[in-house]
């Protein structure tokens, strides 16, 4: 880009030229050591306090932290730097390029922008020689695409009294979102020559019996939507099941996820399987089933009367931003901030294509996100005077 663009603007097109593919997604890329070195130079020329903090041996995150007084609020700023593939885009995924005011490129939306926004707001509190009493905690990411062992990994060794994940949430104020939890479901069998149905055990059938109450399950939740993230769902994702034509099937397998609204909780998901099963058996006598957790995640709500939500309102306001709240439409991390109690909202950009053949995101707002993050940071951290 050129001097006739903003600096977030010009910085965005920087991270979009730097290929940052999730190696986990597609294992010959070259994943987030270059961008991650890139955006440690451009806090180190601020003057942060800046390191590369260790998640594997493949990968790592840039950490950059603009010291307060100590007489303030913490306030981490959080963005993922690795994207997903390229190979199927219709554009140059590596030539960022500005069309009717919007930025093309793999990462402009998700989330690039979000990052580019983050470190200009750095940069202008920087550059006009604020004094903060809080201090900024930034945090440029790894694998949030794959199992989010870089936000994860951040935790570990820093907190804060509220957090913002840049996600391109379209200038609204992200404040809940869903939890889900992925069941490994085993039904048992008696594998038995076909012919012999008296002595058979059908671990299938028995399956089914799980996939018709979950299904009554789901269609329950929908009459109870949530009032921003909408309802719970259930469905299965995989079933495999028997070892041949002639035989009885010895056992049944099937991946279920189960996506479940806030105030509800993991446990609450496992107690509601157990309890399916237990109500199955107690008319079967022949039902056998076992389960195991593949991947879970909470679910979380911020309060629209809590401090830090009233202060995005007023700011988005002076803005010229009307407030709106909402909720994620898939998980993004801003729930494992909300799992340590740290207040979290998930606020970027507006743009589409995320994960898409042709990505891009409105240029405008990338400039009012920068100009949010700049107030948030001068309000929640405290200025000395």
């Amino acid at each position: 880009m050129s001097s006739n663009h903003s600096d977030e603007i010009n910085l965005l097109a920087e991270l979009v030229k730097i290929e940052s593919i999730n190696k986990h997604l597609v294992p010959d890329s070259k994943g987030v050591t270059e961008i991650s070195e890139y955006i440690k130079e451009h806090l180190d020329n601020l003057g942060l306090e800046t390191s590369i903090q260790r998640v594997d041996n493949e990968r790592q995150n840039t950490i950059g932290i603009l010291r307060g007084t100590g007489k303030g609020n913490k306030l981490i700023l959080n963005g993922h730097m690795d994207t997903v593939g390229t190979h199927f885009m219709t554009i140059d995924p590596l030539k960022p390029e500005i069309k009717d005011g919007k930025l093309y490129g793999r990462g402009s939306c998700d989330m690039k922008s979000g990052i580019a926004a983050q470190l200009t707001a750095i940069k202008h509190i920087v550059e006009q020689g604020i004094k903060l009493k809080g201090d900024i905690i930034f945090t440029a990411v790894c694998d949030e695409e794959y199992s989010q062992k870089g936000t994860t990994k951040v935790l570990e060794e820093y907190s804060g009294d509220a957090a913002i994940v840049g996600e391109p949430s379209r200038l609204q104020l992200k404040i809940a979102q869903k939890g889900f939890v992925g069941f490994n479901v085993t039904t048992k069998g008696n594998a038995i020559h076909t012919a012999r149905w008296y002595d058979g055990v059908d671990a299938i059938t028995k399956m089914g019996k799980i996939l018709v109450e979950y299904d009554k399950i789901d269609n329950k939740l929908k009459e109870t939507p949530h009032h921003l993230t909408g309802p719970g769902s259930v469905h299965a994702s995989i079933i495999k099941g028997g070892q041949e034509i002639s035989s009885y099937p010895e056992e049944c397998l099937a991946s279920f996820v189960r996506w479940f609204t806030p105030g509800l909780t993991i446990e609450d998901m496992h107690a509601e399987l157990e309890s399916l099963l237990s109500s199955i058996g107690e008319v079967d006598p022949e039902f056998t089933a076992s389960y195991e957790q593949i991947l879970a995640r909470s679910s979380h709500e911020l309060s629209t009367d809590s401090p830090f939500c009233r202060l995005f309102s007023r700011v988005l306001l002076d803005a010229g931003v009307e407030p709106v709240f909402s909720a994620g439409f898939a998980w993004d991390e801003s729930g494992l901030f909300a799992e340590k109690g740290i207040p979290v909202v998930s606020f970027g950009p507006k743009g589409e294509g995320a994960h898409g053949n042709v990505e891009w995101v409105d240029v405008d707002s990338v400039k009012v996100a920068t100009q949010v993050y700049e107030s948030i940071i001068r309000e929640f951290c405290g200025v000395n005077d």
